[in-house]
């Protein structure tokens, strides 16, 4: 096997492995796609923990 032949053969496997690698980032990024889907289409009012107190807040601790 010749050094041309051998850096192709690298070559194409590299291109395998990115391959393989952008398909997993791909699903990786529908499945948080699909769990922010499913949980907007809730229906519930989302509320974030932004260091201030509101009254929704409150009336539902008591």
């Amino acid at each position: 096997m010749t050094r041309d032949q051998e850096t192709s053969h690298l070559h194409m496997r590299r291109a395998k492995r990115n391959i393989a690698v952008g398909w997993i980032l791909a699903a990786f990024v529908v499945v948080v796609f699909a769990v922010t889907v499913v949980k907007l289409a809730d229906g519930q009012a989302m509320q974030a923990f932004d260091h201030s107190l509101r009254p929704s807040l409150l009336e539902s601790a008591q």
